[in-house]
């Protein structure tokens, strides 16, 4: 299971991006992280062609289906139904991409771990 905001394990850092030029202002080895696959599109593609890994939030499996498709790294579900019903279909087609969890502390990751779900980040994790 990927932890992501744990003060024990040590990860990437993470970045809110609105724009190809704030993409620019973060440090290296970062991932970025995309509020909707559909508004920001634009910046999933220019991440895929760049080679720049990204998380993408989604809020149904068609858009986890269309965050897969343009390579995302993660696939961030602020529900937990909604993440079991993605993992399913990430199982099924065996998606590079894993599917995380979004949680508010990490009293949550034993339940997220019962689900199967890939990971979870920890929401105060992503830098704005």
């Amino acid at each position: 299971m990927l932890l992501f905001g744990h003060p024990l394990i040590e990860v990437e850092p993470w970045y809110k991006v609105k724009s190809i030029e704030d993409i620019n202002k973060t440090p290296s080895n970062s991932t970025m992280v995309l509020e909707s696959i559909e508004k920001y599109a634009h910046i999933a593609k220019h991440c895929k062609e760049n080679s720049v890994n990204f998380a993408c939030s989604v809020d149904s499996v068609k858009q986890a289906i269309i965050a897969n498709a343009l390579n995302t790294t993660y696939i961030l579900c602020s529900d937990n139904a909604l993440a079991s019903e993605v993992q399913k279909v990430a199982n099924e087609y065996l998606w590079s991409a894993k599917v995380i969890s979004i949680i508010a502390n990490e009293e949550a990751i034993e339940e997220i771990a019962k689900l199967g779900i890939d990971g979870v980040v920890i929401n105060s994790y992503i830098e704005s």
